[in-house]
């Protein structure tokens, strides 16, 4: 059986749509419908379930694990029910939140209601449970803990479906507007408003919600910067939802099984994030090309016009630095780190690769970072002083070809910076000498070839190949060097005004396959176990 983290990676691929978007929301319900979906704050919909279903059980086939686990979780998240039983998988369903408490409500097409009775209620996400307490008027009551008390819930189940609401009244009004499909919708479709993705993001942002004083001191103590980040990046994110206005998500298979994934942003007319959008301009990578090898599990490109979100990014980073280095955060580094800033904001096109392999059976890697920079001396000057000041280290001056900077040393292996009047070029590897790789990066750097990629504003690709195969090793494998090649990449671009839209693919059968063949998932008589990978001879 995979891990709980094989899990979470598989349900996150196949229906991470229920933390980010819906179909009705405020200002869009339907022009005729049920009241309890016209207020709708965001709506999951569930087109073909029997085609999600499919593509959960095929990727446990291919992993050779059992897939009651994966279909159970999958059961969890579109229905709040422990199990499939008793759901009818050839009809849509539905579920949405309201403003108000009690939030949910749901549409779950039905084919033996005792079985889906006997499964129902399931917990999810830190939601508590919805609990059976009797019948009355005709609906089974249910009770949930929420934030202020204990809420009730009503279920009207018929023959063909059950409705769930804050009140019979709702149930029955569901009950008169039965679900329709039409050919050109997504198996898997959920819209959210600005509002209802602040309150998620309220609910799930904050790490230490769970500890005690004491424990959340200890954690300060011991930690500050991480709880500064995390204050900060929570802060940052809410800034960021408070200019949606809207966001959907699409989930759609293919014929080969790769699951495809839209998501669309709408930003507010005239806000600030509608104003960085439409300066945003779509273009492939130039730079990827040359930062990019065989070995590369990560890669990383883009073309971002700032208009001073790097400055905004780097006052973020700012208090975390003052309170991890409290006493070398002088006047003088803040002057430099906000300077600093200042010019990366002005930046040009980026692309950063890092590499994984083996040597002698342990596992080595590389990263290379390639950036246009109008200034790009200056920067490397700035990023100098300031690592200096903080670390009290001082590099070895080496040279690049063109380029000039410094060497270190550190435990991950050698660390190079160069820069000469148009590019940045950052390395660290302990695969091989960190100079001569930067030296092969500013010399190829200095013949322009064809844009590669897609066209966007970010495009992001993990191949988890070498990562998986180094993984195997590292667990007492043996080396497996035909391993199937399996790609996820993420592309984000702009498209109609105040529009992002992200699109990105889980290759799921080839996932599978790539896990089966490292040896790292084995067929096992205990459908709990995860079986070492093959020993090596």
């Amino acid at each position: 059986m995979p891990s709980r983290v094989l899990r979470v990676m598989v349900v996150t691929a196949l229906v991470c749509a229920a933390t980010f978007t819906a179909e009705v929301g405020p200002g869009k319900g339907p022009g005729k419908g049920p009241e309890a979906l016209a207020d709708a704050l965001a709506v999951l919909k569930v087109n073909d379930p029997r085609l999600l279903d499919r593509e959960v059980t095929q990727f446990a086939a291919g992993l050779g694990v059992n897939p009651a686990p994966l279909r159970s979780a999958m059961a969890n998240l579109l229905f709040r029910s422990r199990s499939l039983d008793g759901i009818d998988l050839a009809r849509p369903a539905l579920m949405a939140w309201r403003p108000q408490e009690p939030s949910l409500v749901a549409i779950i097409p039905l084919s033996d209601r005792r079985s889906f009775l006997e499964s129902f209620g399931a917990g999810f996400a830190g939601d508590a449970p919805l609990i059976r307490v009797g019948e009355r008027d005709g609906t089974v009551v249910f009770t949930q803990n929420g934030n202020d008390g204990l809420l009730e819930y009503r279920l009207l189940v018929s023959d063909r479906a059950a409705y769930l609401a804050s009140t019979t009244a709702l149930c029955r009004e569901l009950a008169e507007y039965p679900l329709q499909t039409l050919t050109s919708e997504a198996p898997l479709m959920f819209t959210a408003s600005s509002e209802f993705l602040m309150r998620l993001s309220a609910q799930s942002d904050d790490l230490s919600s769970d500890l005690t004083p004491e424990q959340r001191k200890a954690t300060e103590a011991l930690a500050p910067g991480i709880v500064g980040m995390q204050k900060a990046t929570r802060a940052g994110m809410q800034a960021f939802l408070g200019q949606l206005l809207s966001a959907e998500l699409s989930v759609r298979p293919d014929a080969q099984g790769t699951m495809n994934f839209a998501l669309q942003l709408q930003a507010k007319p005239d806000s600030a994030l509608a104003v960085w959008i439409a300066n945003q301009r779509n273009s492939p990578s130039r730079l990827l090309p040359i930062v990019r090898s065989e070995h590369s599990a990560f890669t990383v490109s883009g073309n971002i016009v700032w208009q001073g979100q790097a400055e905004r990014l780097g006052r973020v980073f700012t208090e975390v630095l003052k309170e991890s280095y409290a006493e070398r955060w002088t006047p003088m580094v803040d002057e430099n780190w906000i300077a600093l800033w200042n010019l990366l904001d002005r930046a040009g096109p980026f692309a950063l690769a890092a590499d994984v392999d083996l040597k002698n059976g342990k596992p080595i890697s590389e990263s290379r970072y390639l950036g246009d920079q109008p200034r790009a001396q200056e920067v490397m000057s700035l990023i100098t002083l300031v690592s200096q000041s903080l670390t009290g280290t001082v590099g070895e001056a080496v040279a690049a070809g063109s380029a000039t900077g410094y060497r270190e040393q550190d435990p991950a292996g050698e660390r190079v910076l160069v820069s000469n009047e148009r590019h940045l070029v950052s390395v660290q590897s302990s695969m091989r000498s960190a100079v001569e790789v930067a030296t092969e990066l500013v010399t190829r750097s200095q013949t322009t070839g064809a844009p590669e990629g897609q066209a966007g504003v970010l495009q992001v690709s993990t191949n988890l190949t070498p990562l998986i195969r180094t993984l195997a090793v590292l667990m007492g494998g043996e080396v497996q060097p035909g391993l199937p090649t399996a790609i996820c990449g993420l592309n984000i671009k702009t498209g109609l005004p105040g529009q992002l839209i992200a699109e990105g693919t889980f290759p799921a059968p080839a996932v599978a396959q790539l896990f089966r063949d490292s040896g790292l998932i084995q067929f096992s008589d205990n459908p709990e176990a995860v079986p070492p990978p093959r020993k090596r001879r």
